[in-house]
């Protein structure tokens, strides 16, 4: 296979593009995880201050979120460069890969500085400061959801016209005299 120009099906766009989905997907899942996990530890003992990982995701949830959104039209882009056999079909499908690997990370770093925080308010060495942070709303996450749905649906639709109109095959009228006008 090395050294073959191969042309990309329908099929690996089809894969391609669905596996960028389900990474986004994987992406907003650890973030409303993260999310969930933050608002039960501020719920628990609202006296303490989240730091680390944590805080910095409590005070800047939006980038997360843009991240994702941003890393899932990098997808896109690619898969549509793909289709359009510019560039090769296994860079989205790295794209996706990368994303659901930073996920996987961000998750176990989300659950470890959880636990680290849980047993410090335990043992009662977390430190207090005069800051109370409010529970996280989940806003943001169902509008950054609600554009990557659209962008993702929009590009799946552009993709099936595009197939639709530049369909190669036998046309109706190829069955009929030759000299018909166009």
């Amino acid at each position: 296979m090395l050294g073959r120009v191969r042309r990309i099906t329908r099929v690996d766009v089809g894969l391609a593009i669905s596996f960028v989905g389900i990474a986004y997907l994987a992406w907003m899942m650890v973030m409303a995880g993260v999310r969930h996990l933050i608002n039960n530890l501020i719920e628990a003992e609202s006296q303490f201050a989240i730091g680390g990982f944590l805080g910095a995701f409590a005070t800047s949830t939006w980038l997360f979120h843009l991240g994702g959104l941003l890393w899932l039209i990098v997808g896109l882009i690619l898969i549509i460069g793909a289709s359009r056999q510019r560039w090769s079909i296994s860079a989205p499908l790295v794209c996706a890969i990368c994303q659901v690997i930073l996920a996987t990370i961000l998750s176990v770093w989300a659950g470890n500085c959880a636990e680290a925080y849980a047993i410090a308010l335990a043992k009662g060495t977390a430190e207090l400061t005069a800051d109370v942070q409010e529970r996280l709303t989940w806003v943001g996450l169902y509008i950054f959801f609600g554009i990557a749905l659209v962008l993702w649906g929009a590009v799946l639709l552009w993709l099936l016209g595009e197939r639709a109109r530049l369909r190669h095959g036998p046309k109706p009228r190829d069955g009929l005299r030759t000299n018909i006008p166009a």
